[in-house]
């Protein structure tokens, strides 16, 4: 039997989190500024409580000074309360400058770059001129705007990334003088400034920096470990394999050095070999599943042969959003008479804890019956749908916290669990 596999990693916020494990825990998490139209995620939907700094990604680079990512989505974005005066500000960058107001102790740092936005970072790196502009524009623009540093995300120096960006063999020298430059001007500030970088997994890229000229001058490094892996034509793309894997498996098949090197315990030792302070170095998770196609169910997908990436994902092919994620069939168990109140066909391995409705959709042809429960199997509500109709679950009166599960008299979830806080 052919199938498709979802192989993902779960990890804690937006599109990716870093997290740093030490006696002084810091979770550092990317809010992408395209998070406001598909998804419908804001700045407001962000768990403060859940992280320390929020990585605002990404601006710019344009004239050799950093520039807006999105004007719209950055500055211009209506929310209630806003102000349409002339010189006001609005969107995501207002938004956060709010939430910082109500949570003093959060930290914001605009990214700058990014796959799709990295192509100017060997001009600017390349003069000691082109580096003074541009350092003295990232201080403006965080005065400007609020935040509290700058976050350089350049993929990648010298090769790698978009086959449009700059390269030049004299980058990884010249990064190291950029950041020398922008931790320069920001020390110049009358406060304290972050100054943070992401770097690639791969050992290859690694050796396009100099780790031990630059650690000196950054608060944290973000190592990309995810993306190890997906559907596509490298030798470390042979099989169906895990985005983000921690350790080297005996089954895996692929080749050296993508069968020791591609996975988060060789990344991070080889990081800490550079002599870098180990609390600088903060551990990417992914916050997306891969899909394959044509999968032979075998070994539940994993390092098995694959056609294709498994077509449409949750927004973009092959790409999966990790509240997405189904887990295999289980009952509800009612703790309260403990017994099994019914089984159901599938429910979301983890759920949006984001939402506070749940959007009910009947995809079948003949009216079905719809029942959500409690994670205790008890009863909440129960109502009736018409084929092709929809209903949004706000009964507020009927929810505490807690996860919620819908069954259906056709045995299926419809749509999510719900986690109410």
């Amino acid at each position: 039997m052919k199938k498709m596999s979802i192989l993902f990693a779960l990890l804690i916020i937006t599109i990716n989190v870093f997290c740093q494990i030490n006696s002084n825990n810091k979770i550092l998490g990317y809010f992408t500024s395209w998070s406001v139209y598909e998804r419908n995620y804001h700045v407001s939907n962000i768990p403060v409580d859940k992280v320390d700094f929020i990585l605002y990604a990404f601006a710019n680079i344009e004239n050799g000074q950093i520039t807006f990512g999105d004007y719209y989505a950055d500055v211009d974005k209506f929310y209630l309360g806003d102000s349409w005066d002339a010189g006001s500000l609005r969107g995501s960058f207002h938004q956060l400058q709010l939430l910082k107001q109500q949570n003093p102790d959060i930290k914001t740092l605009i990214s700058v770059g990014g796959w799709t936005l990295s192509g100017q970072f060997s001009v600017v790196a390349s003069t000691p001129e082109s580096r003074l502009l541009f350092a003295n524009s990232c201080v403006q623009f965080i005065e400007q705007f609020g935040f509290d540093g700058i976050d350089i995300d350049w993929e990648y120096p010298v090769n790698g990334g978009l086959d449009t960006n700059f390269h030049s063999p004299d980058d990884k020298h010249n990064f190291t003088l950029l950041l020398q430059q922008i931790r320069s001007k920001l020390n110049e500030l009358d406060h304290p400034a972050y100054l943070t970088i992401a770097v690639p997994a791969s050992a290859i890229l690694m050796e396009n920096y100099e780790f031990n000229l630059i650690h000196p001058y950054l608060d944290y490094i973000n190592i990309m470990t995810y993306d190890y892996h997906g559907a596509g034509s490298s030798e470390a793309d042979c099989v169906t394999h895990l985005n983000s894997p921690l350790y080297p498996d005996v089954q895996d098949s692929l080749i050296e050095p993508y069968h020791s090197q591609f996975n988060i315990r060789y990344t991070i030792n080889e990081y800490l070999n550079y002599s870098i302070t180990p609390q600088k170095l903060v551990l990417g998770l992914p916050f997306y599943a891969k899909g394959y196609g044509n999968v032979p169910n075998q070994n539940n997908g994993l390092f098995q042969s694959y056609s294709g990436n498994g077509g449409l994902g949750s927004r973009e092919n092959r790409r999966f959003d990790y509240w997405d994620q189904k887990i295999p069939p289980q009952p509800i168990q009612n703790t309260d008479s403990n017994t099994v109140v019914s089984p159901y066909s599938c429910i979301d391995a983890y759920p949006n804890p984001f939402n506070e409705t749940i959007t009910i959709e009947n995809k079948e042809n003949k009216l079905i019956e719809v029942t959500i429960f409690n994670v205790k199997g008890q009863i909440i509500e129960k109502f009736s749908l018409e084929s092709k109709q929809t209903k949004k679950w706000e009964n507020i009166n009927c929810k505490s916290s807690g996860l919620y599960f819908i069954k259906t008299n056709m045995n299926s979830i419809i749509k999510k669990i719900i986690q109410i806080k």
